[in-house]
Parts: structure tokens; sequence; C-alpha cells
């Protein structure tokens, strides 16, 4: 039986929530009888009533509701927002006491694995904090992980400076990563695209930038244009106008002039747009297969679920490649839960609710998508 395992981010169910449609219970209801699989993962500020001080009765209601439904506490996401003070912003030190007390929030909860994003930390200071919560983790004996998500990069300097800690330190069973599957994004994602669509940008455009994307034209041009120099090189020039630095790679003005034979004069946004092939990462499967030691979980990112041609009942996100990491979970026997999480829904707020996307069916398609893909019936 396959080690790999399937559970939801309740972060996925945020509009759900905001609209009355599922509060906490009735979202870890949904994940057991709909999703037919057991693992929770939340984002402490949306789901803990009094966060970050639930009363004795809420963690009570807490592990009722697992028990009643069997679930498993998989991942706690904290929120350590350093940018939450008007007066100063919180230094490597306040950081730490701030996730201190969410490791043990999460430890009270039942949680197996604390999972913090490095934008709340701040450049510089992630691995100071994580230095100083280190020992607090190891004593509870709650790993903690790095989310690595794009465009981080699983060869990335983030990546590295976590393993690098855990080896030093013999800490590799208490800190590790934890991929987003958004670094397997191949194309710039439907709900996105038809945001741009809704706000001006002609459809065709759309198609050529995706058409772009698809066939690696980048690639073509230069080998080394889908680079994260080359692509800070590009938006410098065409968003801010700062002149291309001597060592820059050519093929910038090769694409550049490209753009300007699809449009004659291109605005802002269509130099953001036509950055998306650049800034999509290059991946074989390697990139995974190096770090999968150190990998603690996965959010299972999808944007939009949509049913594959001629496979009644099947289910893929056309933007994002999920064959290649979940061919190497397979290849090296990792075991672990991989978690929905869904950022589809934010682009379609622009509209009408009745145009809105239903985040409780698109999460129940995602589990089908991997049921199928660790090989597991998923019933309809």
């Amino acid at each position: 039986m396959s080690g790999i395992k399937r559970g939801v981010s309740l972060y996925s169910y945020q509009q759900a929530q905001f609209f009355k449609i599922l509060n906490v219970w009735e979202q870890i209801r949904e994940v057991r009888e709909h999703c037919h699989t057991d693992g929770i993962e939340i984002i402490s500020q949306q789901a803990i009533y009094d966060y970050p001080f639930p009363s004795d009765a809420w963690v009570k209601k807490w592990f009722e509701t697992m028990e009643e439904y069997q679930m498993t506490a998989v991942a706690y996401d904290p929120h350590l927002d350093v940018l939450q003070f008007r007066d100063h912003v919180m230094d490597a030190a306040e950081g730490a006491e701030r996730l201190k007390r969410d490791i043990r929030l999460a430890k009270r909860l039942g949680f197996k694995i604390v999972r913090v994003h490095q934008s709340q930390t701040l450049p510089g200071n992630t691995m100071a904090i994580f230095e100083k919560c280190l020992p607090l983790a190891q004593e509870l004996d709650i790993p903690l992980a790095l989310e690595i998500h794009a465009p981080m990069s699983l060869r990335g300097r983030f990546t590295t400076d976590i393993i690098e800690y855990a080896e030093k330190h013999d800490a590799v069973e208490h800190l590790g990563i934890y991929p987003d599957l958004g670094i397997y994004q191949k194309r710039i994602q439907t709900p996105l695209a038809e945001w741009n669509i809704r706000n001006g940008c002609p459809r065709e455009i759309i198609d050529i930038i995706q058409n772009v994307c698809d066939t690696h034209l980048a690639d073509e041009i230069s080998p080394k244009l889908r680079t994260p120099e080359s692509f800070q090189n590009y938006e410098n020039l065409t968003a801010r106008g700062i002149p291309l630095p001597d060592d820059a790679d050519p093929g910038i003005r090769e694409y550049i002039a490209y753009i300007k034979t699809i449009v004659k004069d291109p605005t802002p946004r269509d130099y953001d747009l036509f950055s998306w092939p650049l800034k999509l990462p290059k991946f074989d499967g390697s990139e995974l297969r190096d770090v999968i030691r150190y990998v603690k979980g996965f959010h299972a990112k999808f944007y939009d679920m949509t049913e594959i041609p001629g496979q009644p009942g099947h289910y893929e996100d056309i933007s994002v490649d999920y064959e290649t990491p979940f061919r190497v979970l397979k290849e090296t026997g990792w075991e672990g839960y991989l978690n929905s999480e869904n950022e589809g829904q934010r682009h379609y707020q622009d509209q009408d609710f009745a145009f809105y996307q239903d985040d409780v069916e698109q999460v129940r398609r995602n589990q089908e998508w991997m049921a199928r893909l660790i090989g597991e019936e998923f019933p309809g």
C-alpha cells in the first residue's frame, strides 16, 4: 500500500467559510465524507476561534470532532505576520517567541508538523527564527518545515539553508521543507487568465502566451532566459526602465522583440503577462529527488480543476504538472501527506457571487486527481 496520503488544507475553504456555507467543523466532515480521506491542515487564524488563546471548550470540541470523523491533524500553519505593528517590524527574537507560542498550540491540538511560510518572516530572519525555535520543536517532537513556494526553488537558497543547517546540527528529523506544487506550474492558471480577459486583455493574446509556455519558446531563444537573473533583468527593463547590465542574457532583447511582433505598443500589463513564460520553473523531477529526505509534507496547489476531455468524472488542473512529483514520490517510497490547497477562487471575486468558483467542489475534484495518481479508487 502506498505511503502517499491525501489531506486538505482548510485554507481551501476560505470562501465557503466567509459566506457561512461551511464552518470549521463542517469542513472537517466534508473532508471525510466527500473527499474520502483523513488529513487536515489548518491556518491558525482562520480555523481557531479566539486564536491564539482558544478556550478549553473549543479545544475539547476540536478533539471531539476529529475523533468523530477519525481524522488526522497533519499540519498547523501559523500566521507569523512580522508587519502587524504600526510602530515596528518584528525582529528574529520577537518572531521566534511568536512561533514558539504557535508550536506549543500546534502540539496542544495534536498536529504532526508546523509549516512556516517564508514571506511571514522577512528575508534574513527565516533561519534566525528557525534556529531559536528548533530546541522547542525537538523537545515537543513536532518538526518545523519551511514552505518552498514559487518563485522559490527546491535548488534555491532557502532550501539549501534549511538542509545545510539540519545536517550540520543533526536535526533532519525536526527541521525540513514543505514544497508547494505551485513550483510545478507550467502555464498561466485559468482563473488568472480569465480575470485578465475580463479586465481588457484580448483572449487571443492570452492564447499566444499560453502557447509560448506550452512550447517553451523562451528556451529556444536562450537556454538562460528562464532563470531568476534573466527574469529579474526583464522585469527591471520593462517595468522600471532600468538598463540591462553588461552580463545580461542577450536573449532578453530578442524576447522583447518577439513580444512587439505580437503587440505593437506593449503596455505594462502586456509585459507582465508575457513574463509568465520566463518565470515558470524548469523541472524534471531530479530537483525533488535530491531533497526528498528533507520533505515533511506538501501543499497540493491548484487553481482550477476541470474535467479531462473524454474521461467523465476525472479531473485535472491544466496549469500544474502533478505527474512529475507524484512519479518521484512513488519511485522514492516517500511517505506523508499532500494537502489540497486551492488558490483559484480569488480571481473570480471581481464578479457577482453567481460566478464565483465552487471551492468545495474544486477540492473534491482535486482529491479525485490525487487519488488517481496514487492509484487509489475514489468513490464517485
